[in-house]
């Protein structure tokens, strides 16, 4: 196997590596993360248990543990992988998909070994969720899809291990030579350079207790956000990150607003379908200095040509970070103060992953996906790296919902206010997205 140290341990990727001091300061709720299926039909537990096993042997990154040795990470093997069943078919019928997003939540907000967790829920005789818990720097978001699909195919005994990849045969792959990587950081310290940046809040929060609100899109909604066209086309939630971008210009007076985004390298690097932590952070400057009403499809390509030079000139997030240190543009340990909103970027239009499978008598689809994102976490000044807002996208009802958290500590935000103005914005785009913008009240 590439990569390996010593028998029993593994050491880290430079992914990992780079974004080592974020997770393991934070708490579990910001490091975890859970996904679910719902099977309707007769599921036997035994059989299932049987297929998590299977597929476990086939991806070794599902038993990894991560340890700290002197402030970096290293990976154990963990042989001790299992299915935890539950049953809650005592709990009144309307209650039970509450109960077991509660259940699943709670899971992932203990945090824990091992890092990945697989939970059976049944909700009645012919209905049990599959939830999977995985630690985001061994499972990122993708590959917890990838894994509960992968199950999927072993209960109808049709999974093919060479059909999936673990990252734990490619633990020294790296994209960038030291040539390419110092042209790139070059870029960025340009990008440093230019700015403009915000002056710095006085009235800044030095802890983040996180409150949750959701706005819910209807697929038509979602479809005409996506419908700009070009390189990006068909990717609503970079259209929702420009309308936070919008906002972030007209009521906190941010001219160039920066947000932190995600990056999947999978695709980026044409790797395939490894599963394993193969997606990074990046961040992306929308400029709207010179933007004096602008329609949302403006917006849009503005945000769009951000994304695409922050992508074109990746640098791992962990180094954008040192270079903004070395540069004196920040600080730990709130790295993220020049860009503390998180758009998690989701090419997918709704409906497009709902289905999994429908053999053997089982039907399969995603269980509560919007409910699952929200943390409400609280995060004291040691543990919280500066970000302020966090924006996710769930599918709902053959729609999305975005899930929107803001740190409550924030003089300036109000997560009320924030999602009402998201939401008008998006209905003034939607209508036409040629039309310019209004700016909704500036936020003193």
């Amino acid at each position: 196997m590439s990569g390996v140290a010593r028998a029993d341990t593994w050491p880290a990727t430079y992914l990992q590596r780079g974004l080592w001091h974020r997770a393991r300061c934070a708490v579990p709720a910001e490091t975890y993360r859970v996904r679910a299926v719902r099977f309707t039909g007769r599921v036997a537990l035994d059989r299932l248990a049987a297929a998590v096993a299977e597929v476990h042997r086939a991806l070794p990154a599902l038993g990894v543990v991560l340890v700290d040795r002197d402030g970096r990470p290293d990976m154990l093997p963990h042989h001790g992988l299992s299915l935890t069943t539950h049953d809650l078919r005592t709990v009144p019928a309307d209650r039970r998909d509450r109960e077991c997003v509660a259940l699943l939540r709670a899971d992932r907000d203990r945090g824990g070994r091992p890092c990945a967790r697989f939970h059976a829920v049944r909700l009645a005789e012919d209905e049990v969720v599959l939830g999977l818990v995985g630690h985001g720097l061994l499972l990122d978001e993708r590959s917890l899809y990838l894994v509960l699909g992968a199950v999927l195919q072993a209960y109808q005994r049709r999974f093919r291990p060479d059909g999936y990849r673990d990252f734990t045969t490619m633990l020294d792959y790296h994209p960038l030579g030291p040539a390419l990587a110092q042209r790139r950081r070059q870029w960025w310290t340009e990008w440093y350079a230019a700015g403009p940046w915000p002056v710095p809040d006085p009235r800044a929060p030095l802890a983040r207790a996180s409150e949750s609100r959701r706005l819910e899109l209807t697929g038509a909604q979602w479809r005409v956000l996506a419908s700009s066209g070009g390189t990006l086309r068909d990717n609503g939630s970079l259209g929702v990150a420009a309308v936070l971008a919008w906002w972030l210009r007209t009521a906190l007076g941010r001219p160039a607003p920066v947000l932190a985004t995600v990056i999947d390298l999978r695709d980026y690097f044409e790797l395939g379908p490894v599963v394993g932590p193969l997606t990074d952070r990046a961040v992306f400057r929308v400029d709207l200095t010179d933007a004096a009403g602008p329609s949302y499809r403006d917006v849009f390509r503005r945000a769009q040509v951000g994304v695409l030079r922050a992508t074109t000139h990746y640098l791992p997030y962990g180094d954008i970070v040192g270079l903004g240190v070395e540069l004196g543009r920040i600080a730990p340990p709130r790295f993220a103060a020049l860009w503390d909103v998180d758009v998690h970027l989701c090419g997918n239009p709704p409906g497009a992953g709902r289905d999994r499978g429908a053999e053997d008598g089982i039907d399969a689809a995603l269980f509560r996906e919007a409910e699952l994102l929200a943390t409400g976490a609280a995060s004291e000044p040691a543990d919280w790296d500066g970000t302020n807002v966090d924006l996710r996208v769930g599918e709902v009802d053959g729609g999305v919902a975005l899930v929107v958290e803001v740190n409550r500590q924030h003089p300036g935000l109000d997560a009320d206010r924030l999602v009402g103005a998201l939401a008008q914005i998006i209905d003034a785009a939607v209508a036409d997205p040629e039309a310019p913008l209004q700016a909704p009240d500036r936020i003193e």
